[in-house]
Parts: structure tokens; C-alpha cells; sequence
């Protein structure tokens, strides 16, 4: 991992004016924050806009504190940019200038070789929900969602249900791979078709239950075959495939019933 040291004695103690000089100074696009509330990444404009609202003189730490979508999901944000782009790494008593992909190891997080794999992958880091990059691609801008759903990893697999940006709703089976890493699934469209076959069996149960307390006989077979007394045998069908039949065989005592 390349890590090189500011020559300027920066920190978070530091104004946010200085850090922005050093930013152009040194020609990097971005700064990353990390202190004990919280990380955050900001590039050069998003600095400048905070200066024109704050005193440019203040710390710029105190970002960390401002209820801003930049402090929000800082390592997801960090994947997206170009993995060796070097970046301005700012901790409460020193810094330093890494490789964008070298922040996780500055986080103490522990990543797999194969975190970048082409296939969606989610963990939990600092209490947020992370996603990699193939995941990101698929599923942009839900991690806040999700993290409401999923504040810590889930010890067995689980379905998340969440909203994106676009009011999109999702429903996403994550399945654990690893003690920290969950490989997700989109099963929105098989959800309704799930929940309408559950219903379907419930009506059966209930109707089964109803009619045995009635006295009806109910077994069923795969094929059509005679009834022994009296009865119905009826076919039974899903989205037009015959799957067997229904054999409903009425006792005496149940013929004159209305």
C-alpha cells in the first residue's frame, strides 16, 4: 500500500481554507475525513461550497458534524472514483496522501481479494451498509435505505426491502458467503409470485379445514381415477398445468346439509 506523508502538518484540527490549498496546491480532487464521528469524503467544490455558508477559518472537522449526504456512505463514495487516484487522508492528529482503493485498510477494514468481483456484494462498515462496486452499478444510491433496514450483519440470510431514489421498490435476498460478506439477489419480480402462491395454499388450508369439519373426505391423486361414493373429483390447475386432482368424497350424513 503507497502512503506518502504531508509535508504541512494538516489534521482535522486543521481550517478547512488550509486544506483546500494544500488540495490545489498538490493538484488532488478529493480529501477523505476520518475522526470518531463519523468519515466523510469531499472533493474541492463540495469545500468551497461549505465555505461560502461557515467561516473558511473553522476546522474542518467540524463537517463531520453537519448533517450532509457528503458524510454519508464515505467508502461507497470512495469506490466510485478511479482506484489509484491519490487522495488527501485526513485523521484527527496527522495525514497523508493514498491510493483511493488503500482507504479501507486506513478504516481497519478488512476486505476479500475478491470485493470487486463482477457480482453484488454487501457488508457492514462503521454501522452503514456498504455495497461494491457491481452492486452500486445495479443498485445506485440505496445504501441509507438499507442501512435502516440492516443496521448491523444479519447472522443468516435475509430479504431486504427498500426504496431507491426514483421511488423504485426493491426486494433484494442477501445470502451470507463469508462471516462479513453477503452476495444479494434482485427478487422483486419472484416476491409477488410468492406471496400470491401463499395465499392460493392458505385459501386451501382454510377450505380444507372448513370442509373436513363438514364431514368431507379430501385426498387427492395425480391421476383421474372413481370415485367410491358419492363426490366430486375435480382438476387441479396452476397458470393452466394440470398438477392432480381433488377427491371430495361426501358422507351420509352430509348429503342433505346445505
Amino acid at each position: 500500500m503507497e502512503k506518502k506523508r504531508v509535508s504541512e502538518p494538516l489534521s482535522l484540527e486543521s481550517p478547512v481554507e488550509e486544506v483546500l490549498r494544500f488540495l490545489f496546491a498538490s493538484s488532488l480532487r478529493h480529501v477523505f475525513l476520518k475522526g470518531t464521528q463519523g468519515s466523510s469524503l469531499l472533493g474541492k467544490e463540495e469545500l468551497i461550497s461549505f465555505m461560502e455558508t461557515k467561516d473558511c477559518s473553522i476546522k474542518i472537522e467540524e463537517i463531520l458534524t453537519q448533517p450532509s449526504k457528503h458524510s454519508q456512505n464515505a467508502f461507497s463514495r470512495v469506490q466510485k472514483l478511479n482506484p489509484s487516484e491519490k487522495i488527501l487522508f485526513l485523521k484527527p492528529t496527522e495525514s497523508s496522501v493514498i491510493k483511493a482503493e488503500d482507504v479501507s485498510y486506513q478504516k481497519g477494514v478488512s476486505l476479500p481479494s475478491w470485493w470487486d468481483a463482477p457480482f453484488p456484494l454487501l457488508t457492514v462498515m462503521e454501522g452503514k451498509i456498504v455495497l461494491n462496486k457491481k452492486a452500486q452499478e445495479l443498485w445506485d444510491n440505496i445504501e441509507d435505505t438499507l442501512t435502516e433496514k440492516l443496521p448491523s450483519l444479519p447472522d443468516k440470510d435475509v430479504i431486504l426491502s427498500c426504496t431507491g431514489p426514483s421511488g423504485t421498490e426493491y426486494q433484494l435476498f442477501s445470502k451470507q458467503i463469508s462471516p462479513a460478506i453477503f452476495f444479494i439477489e434482485d427478487i422483486s419480480d419472484e416476491v409477488p409470485i410468492a406471496q400470491n402462491m401463499a395465499w392460493w395454499a392458505g385459501i386451501g388450508k382454510t377450505l380444507t379445514t372448513f370442509l373436513e369439519a363438514e364431514g368431507v373426505q379430501i385426498t387427492s391423486s395425480k391421476k383421474k381415477k372413481k370415485l367410491k361414493g358419492k363426490g366430486h373429483l375435480l382438476p387441479c390447475r396452476w397458470e393452466e398445468e394440470l398438477l392432480g386432482y381433488i377427491n371430495l368424497l361426501f358422507e351420509e350424513s352430509t348429503l342433505g346439509k346445505k
